[in-house]
């Protein structure tokens, strides 16, 4: 599948849009591509959310853009991952105070207990802050910008599960800036993760709870290479 067009709403993928108990192998979008969500979540350059679902030789260019759970392949999945690469950037903006922005170069916000190997993000992990009110201790309103948090050159968020996620044989060449905290070159939430020939060149910023592999990790079971 080869796909080139630009893509507005909630819950897109520059593929496919959302679905369960499935599989994609073999996809690409072009350059010229722009998947952008104007709704809450699920934004992704291949799939916008998907659960039981396995991904494989999938290839994301242009550009992903919106306000939570989005990736250069995946907003949200739950399923493996085989041969995938991101050119894609993927810019998520926060206009609402909510630090969970979930963001990565691969997936935004992964179900944990799968398998991905063979992974590779060359493009930025960026954060548009925008303008919010909110009110202080006082009760007076004033505005202010939204910073975003939990973001990863590959994953955003993995989420903690008996079974535990295994990654190998994964690189992020983008730079990740999360204005926030929680952000890593691989990822930025993390739990129960192993890794193996895992390498992050590119720079990681934000305010708190920064690294070149994760942000913030609990329960990571081994690192090799």
């Amino acid at each position: 599948v080869y796909w080139f067009r630009m893509l507005i709403g909630r819950l897109v993928g520059g593929i496919l849009g959302g679905g369960d108990s499935s599989s994609l192998d073999t996809a690409s979008t072009d350059a010229s591509t722009t998947v952008k969500g104007t709704g809450s979540a699920y934004i992704g350059g291949i799939i916008g959310r998907a659960n039981a679902t396995d991904v494989s030789n999938v290839t994301s260019n242009g550009k992903v853009d919106g306000r939570r759970e989005i990736g250069g392949i995946a907003g949200y999945l739950g399923g493996n991952i085989t041969n995938a690469t991101n050119n894609a950037i993927v810019n998520v903006y926060n206009d609402t105070g909510s630090w969970g922005c979930y963001s990565g170069g691969i997936v935004g916000n992964m179900a944990g207990g799968y398998t991905h190997k063979n992974l590779k993000n060359t493009a930025a992990v960026t954060c548009d802050a925008k303008p919010y009110t909110t009110t202080d201790s006082n009760g007076a309103s004033y505005e202010t910008l939204a910073g975003c948090a939990v973001l990863g050159g590959l994953f955003g968020h993995i989420s903690n599960h008996a079974k535990g996620t295994f990654i190998s044989d994964a690189e992020n060449n983008g730079e990740v800036t999360s204005k926030a905290h929680e952000a890593g070159g691989i990822g930025g939430l993390i739990y129960t993760t192993a890794l193996s020939n895992v390498k992050n060149t590119a720079n990681v910023s934000g305010t708190s709870y920064l690294g070149g592999i994760f942000g913030y990790y609990d329960y990571v079971n081994d690192v090799q290479n």
